[in-house]
């Protein structure tokens, strides 16, 4: 299930990237070698659609101003990892959603401590075909973001919210409507909010939610 890339694919995205404009591009050439400051770990979505990437921080790469994770293909040529999120010392996992494809992905760490890149982890892989589950519940972030629904049409939006680890953190639920052209409201924690609907009308696509603390689903 794990593979390992190139430190040099890293390097080669921060050049032409400029680490989301969070790091000067003069201090690419400053990129540290990995460290066991972190420990990372990824697999599979319990439903099948993309891969969760959990870690560990210690000091002092816990006290970093931020951390920057990186996403690419595994043995893919130099240059192919992105930046795909900016995160807190105190976030410890991310629910990535957004992959090209079925394969391997890899992904990299880093902290940032005063606009340059003090620390970075070791590579780590993991391999996702979509519609093939995984072993790792998705870990949604405080806010706003998608998760992947496949309860049955017409379970009670009530029922989806309660299958959150924190039912009481989700605020709403959305989905888009395609033939209106616009997202649709399923669910709100007020219960006299007015909603477009109150089952699901479909199974097996990405919907919203915003929540107030981190949780999993499913």
């Amino acid at each position: 299930m794990f593979a390992r890339r190139p430190f040099a694919t890293v390097c080669a995205s921060v050049l032409l990237l400029g680490i989301i404009a969070a790091v000067p591009r003069r201090v690419a050439a400053q990129i540290p070698a990995p460290t066991r400051q972190f420990t990372l770990f990824a697999g599979r979505t319990t439903d099948g659609q993309g891969i969760v990437v959990i870690w560990g921080i210690r000091i002092p790469a816990f006290s970093a101003d931020s951390f920057l994770l990186f996403r690419g293909p595994a043995n893919a040529p130099v240059g192919t990892s992105v930046p795909i999120a900016t995160l807190t010392s105190t976030t410890r996992a991310y629910t990535d959603y957004n992959l090209a494809g079925d394969g391997i992905w890899c992904y990299q760490l880093f902290a940032v401590s005063g606009g340059i890149l003090a620390y970075s982890s070791l590579e780590i892989c993991a391999v996702v075909f979509a519609g093939i589950p995984g072993e790792i519940k998705p870990i949604i972030a405080q806010g706003c973001n998608q998760f992947y629904q496949t309860l049955p049409v017409g379970t009670s939006m009530r029922d989806v919210a309660a299958r959150f680890s924190t039912p009481s953190a989700v605020l709403g639920i959305w989905r888009y409507d395609a033939a209106q052209q616009r997202s649709v409201s399923g669910y709100f924690a007020d219960q006299t909010a007015p909603t477009d609907f109150s089952s699901l009308p479909v199974t097996g696509e990405f919907q919203y939610v915003c929540l107030t603390t981190t949780a999993t689903y499913g």
